[in-house]
Formats: structure tokens, sequence, C-alpha cells
């Protein structure tokens, strides 16, 4: 049977009782040398359960589910059940394409992608200031210069 979710501590404390009583020194909490876990769990957006032994039950909230992706890559062993679920930390918020060079058969497009932090990412950013999505400067959007390969083709033209 299943235990109330527990919070950060609570949890923390408990790997450390189970670890004792177990007799096992592998670190069984889903958190361990990632802290995507903790970060999702500490803003709301998982609960984390002991199951059994060194299994845990990872369960999104109503508020995860919101933010979540569709489940994919389901992963199935004898203690394990489980589906990976991508969570955006942004989005496109607009392109402004900088240029077109057209060769032929062949273009290249430079544009500028403006992206806005989901509320996922600035949940994280509210709980570890420090907490940065990859190209993000400061404050709640960022950008990114790409260049983009299209090939004509007899109906308009495609991303290489």
């Amino acid at each position: 049977m299943e235990g109330p979710a527990l919070l950060p501590d609570e949890l923390k404390r408990e790997l450390a009782r189970r670890g004792e009583e177990d007799g096992f020194r592998a670190n069984p909490d889903p958190s361990h040398g990632d802290k995507i876990y903790s970060r999702l769990s500490a803003t709301g957006y998982i609960t984390i359960v002991p199951a059994k032994g060194h299994a845990w039950n990872v369960q999104l909230t109503e508020l995860g589910k919101k933010a979540a992706g569709e489940r994919f890559e389901h992963l199935q062993t004898t203690d394990c059940d489980a589906w990976d679920v991508p969570v955006d930390m942004a989005t496109v918020e607009s392109v402004d394409v900088m240029g077109i060079v057209e060769d032929g058969v062949n273009a290249k497009v430079e544009a500028y992608i403006w992206f806005a932090l989901t509320p996922v990412a600035l949940a994280f950013k509210k709980q570890d200031p420090t907490f940065r999505v990859e190209s993000e400067e400061t404050g709640g959007s960022f950008d990114e210069r790409k260049e983009f390969e299209f090939v004509k083709y007899d109906d308009g033209w495609r991303i290489k």
C-alpha cells in the first residue's frame, strides 16, 4: 500500500531510513544525480511516493498533467512501469526572418526565433534563481539566431 506523497525533506529522511533498514547503499531516490525530479516535486508538478524496496511511484499532479506533453518510450520491468514525458521549458513566441539567399533550387534563410519561458521554467527559476534554460539571458524570454536550408520542389520549398 502506498503512503502519502512526501515533501522533499521528508523524502530525504525516508531515503536515509530505507537505506539503513533494507541494507542497501545504492541511492534509490529518483532525483539522485538529476535535479529535474527534485525541482518538479518542489514546484508541485509531480509527487514521489515510496513503493517497495528501491522502487518509487512518481506521478504527475494535476498541474503536471497540464504542463506535460504526450508520453512516449514505455519501459516495463519487474519493478518498473515507466513512460518518458516531455515538459517544455520554453515556447516559440515569434520568428523574424532576417534574410533569404536563393541559389537555384537551394536557399538559406537566416532567422531569429524568440522564445518565452513556460510556467514550469518560471516556477523552477522562482525555486532556484540560478536555473537557466539553455540560451536564456535574463527575464522571461530569449532569442536564438538560426539558419535554415531549403530545397525547391515542384510543389514548393521544403526544409532540407
